[in-house]
């Protein structure tokens, strides 16, 4: 039989329990969904080079501008986000954090605050709604949330002995 799990200040009460298991669901879920996210991206990359998209010009919301394709650098932050996200136990997690929301962060800046600034200033300019920029934003808010929400722990396994 388990006893009930306690602190330093005495036993903690079931709401507070379930309160706690709450949240680690919610960060499972943000795992999931960021990873869920990435595959989506990965996918429109994809889909984008096989239809003939111009995925060179613009992918993901964010366009080309210093001669690397679009797509490339959209595809190379997405494998090194999976593989972050994937070594994360080793990492320090407020940086782990930091990296996520920072990179979000940039993608949102870069697809949505930038072209609505210099653009158009009423954002009227209906040709950068498009489903490339939509599937963007929703790659950069999944990050955004996986980054302030955090990994979900981990459960450590201790030496029996």
């Amino acid at each position: 039989m388990n006893p009930a799990p306690s602190t330093s200040a005495g036993p903690v009460s079931a709401p507070i329990r379930n309160a706690c298991g709450t949240f680690e669901l919610l960060r499972a879920a943000a795992g999931y969904n960021f990873v869920a996210s990435c595959m989506v991206a990965l996918g429109w990359i994809g889909y984008g080079a096989y239809k003939r998209l111009p995925v060179d010009e613009e992918c993901l919301g964010i366009r080309a501008e210093i001669g690397i394709p679009a797509w490339l650098d959209c595809a190379f932050v997405v494998f090194i986000l999976l593989l972050v996200f994937f070594r994360r136990r080793d990492a320090v997690a407020w940086k782990l954090r930091l990296l996520f929301i920072g990179v979000g962060a940039w993608g949102f800046i870069w697809s949505l605050v930038l072209p609505f600034l210099f653009q158009s200033p009423l954002f009227r300019d209906t040709q950068h709604l498009t489903f490339d920029a939509a599937v963007g934003w929703y790659a950069f808010a999944s990050t955004v949330v996986f980054g302030l929400i955090g990994p979900s722990e981990h459960k450590k396994q201790t030496p029996s002995g």
